[in-house]
Parts: C-alpha cells; sequence; structure tokens
C-alpha cells in the first residue's frame, strides 16, 4: 500500500471514496436483480434483542420479487376516482 493514503488523516476518505466508485463501476452490470450497497449493517436476531455483527465495506442485495398485490395496488384505480369516472 501507500504510506501516504494509509496515513490516518487520510485513510478514512479515501476508503470511503474508493468503496462508493466501485459501487458505482459495478452497479449497472448487477441491474436488474441485484443491487450493492455500501457500508450497510447487518444484524442477528438473538432472542428479541438485535446484534450488530458487521459492517460489510460492500454487500450486493437480490432485489426482492414485488407480490401479487403490491402489483395490484400500483394498477388499481382509488375507489374515489372509480365512483367519479362511472358516471
Amino acid at each position: 500500500m501507500n504510506p501516504y493514503l494509509e496515513h490516518p488523516a487520510f485513510w478514512s476518505s479515501f476508503h470511503t471514496r474508493l468503496l462508493v466508485a466501485i459501487a458505482d463501476t459495478l452497479a449497472p452490470d448487477l441491474r436488474p436483480n441485484y443491487y450493492i450497497e455500501v457500508e450497510t449493517r447487518i444484524y442477528q436476531d438473538q432472542d428479541e434483542d438485535e446484534v450488530l455483527v458487521a459492517i460489510p465495506d460492500a454487500t450486493v442485495i437480490r432485489k426482492r420479487q414485488k407480490t401479487l398485490e403490491e402489483q395490484v395496488r400500483k394498477h388499481r384505480t382509488p375507489y374515489f376516482r372509480q365512483g367519479m369516472n362511472a358516471s
């Protein structure tokens, strides 16, 4: 590594900027089925408490498929408009 970049005064900023640049570069190749998050906290449920497990530099996440209910709701006209348009 570069001793200049590893200096405590510069490393945090460099590290964060590098992560974002890498994520921005990878994102177009991951879409539409995946997306990338930077420094997203990961928690684990233990009993009724959540425990912070890790903060990875980057995480690739599969997009959730829309449920049938979400798809119907998106295309449904609100009730009051249906009543107004019926006459």
